[in-house]
């Protein structure tokens, strides 16, 4: 399957902020129950058994903050307090995530674009990025990735889609059974078709600059690019 050339709806600055507001909310109940926040969270516990503590996390591409939240119940899990900036680009989504995660103090909210970001470097132990990479062109993805590696101390974190006939297989009939609108029937199996093999990350990553770049696939559904 090659990859899709083809711009999703959501990343149109004039989509209906209704609709947006309806598939983000599909992705976010995707994430929770078919394992995109699991991937992630499978990373930091790989950190922790190697002794590598994680305190402060910033999640870029953040939507709704619904992996922060995932991520600071897991610390607590651990006996610890994780910190967690979330970054994204879009101001109305940032809002509606702060009225979400008002309850939690050590989650914070600022506008940026992953390709550039304002930030120390090494800002933070883990930079996560989910479910962003594929809507970038090669380029920008480079820029983000090495962005992302930039703010890292310890590694990034990057969970995206895999390119593939079963995940699009997949991805189509959770956009007409469970999600369902308008929006994620055009975008969701699209973004399959628009998502990175596991070897064109890893090429994408070196080019980044990243030291020891690896990818991790689950179910051949989802996959996480990790340095080192």
């Amino acid at each position: 399957m090659l990859r899709h050339a083809e711009r999703e709806l959501i990343d149109d600055p004039q989509v209906d902020p209704r609709a947006l507001l309806t598939s983000l909310q599909g992705i976010e109940g995707a994430n929770r129950h078919f394992g995109g926040h699991a991937v992630v969270l499978r990373e930091l516990e790989r950190l922790h058994r190697a002794g590598l503590p994680v305190a402060r996390v910033i999640d870029v591409g953040a939507g709704f903050g619904d992996l922060a939240e995932a991520v600071v119940a897991w610390g607590r899990r651990h006996g610890a307090e994780i910190e967690v900036l979330c970054i994204d680009r879009n101001p109305a989504v940032l809002e509606i995530a702060r009225r979400r995660r008002a309850a939690l103090a050590s989650v914070r909210f600022a506008q940026g674009d992953g390709r550039s970001l304002d930030l120390e470097n090494h800002a933070a132990d883990v930079a996560l990025c989910t479910l962003t990479l594929h809507h970038l062109e090669p380029e920008e993805a480079v820029d983000l990735l090495r962005e992302l590696r930039r703010i890292s101390r310890l590694t990034p974190v990057v969970a995206d889609l895999v390119r593939g006939a079963l995940p699009y297989a997949l991805v189509w009939l959770w956009s007409r059974v469970i999600a369902r609108d308008a929006l994620s029937r055009h975008d969701g199996p699209l973004s399959v078709r628009r998502a990175y093999t596991p070897g064109e990350a890893l090429a994408l990553a070196r080019r980044a600059g990243w030291h020891a770049p690896r990818v991790r696939v689950s179910a051949r559904l989802r996959m996480v690019l990790t340095d080192g």
